[in-house]
């Protein structure tokens, strides 16, 4: 019997690794309306959670819209206990593009058509502009400024440059007009990047990168004179396009230097129809992501998956290039429905992507839907695009993943809006049409090495009740994580820097217990018994 029970918690303390991604924790946050966030942000004491809400006072919401929809802001601490929220804007419709922490100043993009009115204090040019605010971190505003012409402008991505400025890049359908000062080629929007002081917000420099067909620019800085906008290719090449698409619509990345003038750019795609989502930098090389209905042509070498009708199924289609862009290979991912990639972020050698998925098991998917609607697919990829594993989120009708971020103790935090009550593994009802749902999942095993010199002792073993850990004191801050024989995470505790001793009680949920303890980049594990 010994001999079965040592061989059991083999296998679990092995396995709380790659079969076990679970979540930690998860909240719902929203009012009857819509609601929604785009991105969280780490800071000391817990996140920011930015969006979206087109609500007055009520549910989680404690401020009065402003008009139409409004930038929701949501301090949590690190389980998810609402700390305060904060809504600003003015009286037309706000949206989050995206938002960066630089030191402790928080950059909140966002595209805007209101005039100044409530919290809005800078000129608005016509139809939509960027909107670029500066926060501390308990979400007050520094300062705002405007950017735009009288079409419609939107704003998509944000990034820092290492010389005191910040490149902005988004969709502009304005002619010379209000601070824009360049013309477009083509009234369905071209890629308008601008360089501004991020002191200040006023505005450096300025193009406009484009062909006659409509395109939407997210953008990356590899470094301060090399950076790269992902946007869609025309069928034709012209003007700015240096040579034709493979067929349909292909991603278009194009690199420029910090003058914003262009030094290289190359489409990528098949046959048919590729739609750009995003872009990644590893800190050597670049992932595209884009969704693709095309099997193996042009210069996409992977074949389509799940094939029932290639016209309208597309899949991640997962590209790896090199600074020149130069393929070095590239990946499909898919199942029998459309698959649409929204983020990716690196944990040491895993690449973690997350997509919206309409596919059961098929193709390369093997996780199953939790209902009719979309649900979160999160693909843990090798560092050569091979799957190491892959988990589906969701409940019985639609959930959309918005930005991923991995936090201190190497965990990814989901954010995803939700029109679900509980339902799969969404475990929190929804107060109405749309709300935040946020969880985080325990992937310590990761980003860490076994080390069982960071725990001294632990004491008593069996316990009855209580139960302390004896910890090595170190400059980062500790976790602890308990799991049932199952692989259940029944309990995870969060520890300052330089802590030696904790103690608590466990749930009544068995007899036998694994413990992970995990301090930056070393882990310890062992077992725990009941009395």
């Amino acid at each position: 019997m010994k001999k079965y029970l040592l061989i059991a918690i083999t296998l679990v303390i092995s396995g709380v690794g790659k079969a076990q991604i679970n979540i930690v924790w998860q909240k719902g946050y929203g009012t009857s309306q819509t609601d929604s966030f785009l991105k969280s942000i780490e800071v000391s004491d817990g996140y920011l959670h930015f969006g979206k809400s087109d609500a007055n006072i009520e549910g989680d919401k404690t401020e009065m819209s402003y008009g139409g929809d409004d930038i929701w802001i949501v301090k949590t601490d690190f389980v998810g206990n609402i700390l305060w929220d904060k809504t600003i804007g003015g009286s037309g419709s706000e949206g989050t593009g995206n938002v960066i922490r630089v030191g402790n100043i928080i950059y909140l993009l966002s595209s805007s058509n209101s005039i100044i009115s409530g919290l809005k204090t800078s000129i608005a040019y016509g139809g939509s502009d960027y909107w670029l605010i500066a926060l501390d971190l308990n979400a007050n505003i520094l300062w705002q400024q405007s950017y735009g012409g009288t079409g419609d402008d939107g704003a998509s991505s944000i990034e820092e440059l290492n010389n005191a400025q910040l490149l902005i890049c988004g969709t502009s359908k304005s002619n010379v007009s209000g601070n824009k000062t360049l013309p477009s080629y083509d009234a369905g929007g071209d890629f308008w990047p601008i360089i501004v002081d991020k002191n200040n917000g006023n505005l450096i420099r300025q193009n406009v990168v484009g062909t006659n067909a409509t395109n939407v620019g997210k953008a990356i800085v590899v470094n301060d004179n090399s950076i790269f906008i992902l946007g869609q290719a025309s069928v034709l090449a012209n003007y700015d396009q240096s040579f034709p698409s493979y067929g349909g619509s292909d991603a278009w990345l194009i690199n420029i230097d910090s003058n914003l003038n262009i030094v290289n750019d190359k489409c990528f795609g098949g046959s048919d129809a590729e739609t750009i989502s995003n872009l990644a930098f590893d800190g050597t090389n670049i992932y595209l992501l884009t969704s693709s209905q095309s099997n193996i042509s042009g210069n996409k070498t992977s074949p389509q998956q799940g094939l029932i009708d290639p016209f309208s199924n597309p899949d991640l289609w997962l590209i790896k290039i090199d600074q020149n862009m130069n393929i070095l290979w590239d990946k499909t991912y898919g199942g029998s429905d459309s698959e649409f990639a929204y983020d990716l972020k690196f944990i040491n050698s895993k690449l973690i992507i997350g997509l919206l998925s309409f596919s059961g098991i098929s193709g390369n998917k093997t996780v199953l839907n939790f209902g009719t609607g979309a649900d979160i697919w999160l693909l843990i990829l090798n560092n050569d695009g091979s799957v190491f594993d892959q988990k589906a989120y969701g409940g019985s009708a639609f959930d959309q993943i918005g930005k991923i971020l991995v936090n201190t103790l190497g965990n990814i935090l989901i954010t995803s809006p939700s029109t679900i009550g509980i339902s799969g593994n969404h475990l929190v009802p929804n107060y109405g049409l749309t709300d935040a749902w946020v969880f985080e999942l325990s992937t310590a095993f990761l980003s860490v090495v076994e080390n069982q010199s960071i725990v001294t002792e632990v004491f008593p073993n069996p316990f009855s009740e209580t139960i302390q850990f004896n910890l090595t004191a170190t400059n980062q801050q500790a976790v602890i994580e308990i799991y049932t024989m199952d692989g259940k995470l029944c309990k995870q505790e969060r520890y300052a820097a330089g802590t030696q001793s904790v103690s608590f009680q466990l749930p009544e949920l068995g007899n036998l217990f694994i413990y992970k303890i995990v301090s930056g980049t070393n882990a310890a594990t062992g077992k725990l018994v009941r009395r």
